[in-house]
């Protein structure tokens, strides 16, 4: 297995394409998983450039003369935020996320650019945000990481894994519901925000001392948020779908797929369909998101038992 740097991040490369990675010993193996990560991480400086055009992209599609280059590799963080007060209103990051935040929530974040947040902000200029927030990848970044603190959770971890994972699922679904556009967006942008990483170490310090290695407790925690994350976006997707078609209730939408479903009611090759449909009764969104939950950390739970 060898390692490109291509002046930006180094890249994992196993031989040729589709080839078989060399021995490595496990320090080496230890890092080249650190390499991974942060390489996964930045991807979207390779294959997810033209997502954030699209979503904090000037009207036109023009930079809306950013003066910072697209490829530049600091975070928000690593940037000074600007002291002194210009003339005109007064900005900060926070304000100016909390605007961001606003119009994502009301429009989604395909609606978020730099000059829909000046104005927002009565700044004449997109421009004038560039100080605080370096390009517009920073504003995705503050976006993201605000939502995370969001999630409320203890100081730290009861150290009972269970009801620290069952708590950390609810909170985090609870607090995506809230923003239908995070899961979607979190997949363009590295989540190196102090709010994210503190959010990952609580989770990973929830099952830590269980006996597990640390991949295993990463894989764990992956899992449960994953679930939350993904119920998240049905619910956020499925509301979508309902405001698009007009419809507010399950029994109105039933309606609208009366006709289907009677065809298949009425098919001899869906039996078991057509009995689900005849007698299965509407299902609680929060008891459904609680079952999988329940049989997620059921299966965890298993899994640690059979290990002593």
């Amino acid at each position: 297995m060898l390692l490109h740097h291509d002046g930006r991040h180094a890249v994992v490369v196993e031989g040729e394409r589709g080839g078989q990675a060399d021995q490595a010993g496990a320090d080496d193996q230890d890092g080249l998983r650190f390499v991974y990560v942060v390489h996964h991480a930045y991807n979207v400086h390779d294959r997810l450039e033209s997502r954030h055009e699209q979503v904090l992209a000037a009207p036109g599609g023009s930079d809306e003369g950013a003066p910072v280059s697209p490829r530049d590799e600091r975070l928000v963080w690593d940037l000074p935020e600007p002291t002194g007060r210009a003339a005109g209103p007064a900005l900060s990051r926070e304000s100016i996320v909390r605007a961001a935040l606003t119009i994502a929530d009301a429009d989604g974040a395909e609606a978020v650019t730099m000059r829909r947040v000046a104005t927002a902000l009565g700044s004449s200029t997109p421009m004038s945000l560039y100080r605080y927030v370096g390009g517009k990848h920073g504003i995705v970044d503050l976006m993201l990481d605000a939502v995370y603190g969001e999630i409320e959770l203890p100081a730290v971890p009861s150290g009972d894994w269970r009801a620290d994972l069952t708590l950390l699922a609810h909170r985090e679904r609870d607090t995506l519901r809230r923003h239908p556009w995070f899961v979607a967006l979190s997949h363009h942008r590295p989540m190196f925000g102090p709010n994210a990483l503190w959010h990952n170490e609580w989770a990973l310090r929830a099952v830590d001392g269980l006996g597990l290695d640390v991949t295993t407790m990463m894989s764990i925690v992956g899992m449960v948020l994953g679930h939350a994350q993904s119920y998240a976006q049905h619910e956020a997707e499925e509301a979508r779908m309902r405001s698009r078609i007009g419809v507010t209730t399950d029994a109105e939408l039933r309606a609208t797929a009366t006709a289907h479903v009677d065809r298949i009611t009425a098919d001899p090759r869906y039996p078991t369909l057509a009995r689900w449909i005849d007698e299965a009764h509407d299902v609680d969104p929060d008891r459904q998101f609680t079952l999988g939950l329940d049989c997620l950390l059921d299966g965890i739970a298993g899994r640690l038992v059979d290990r002593r």
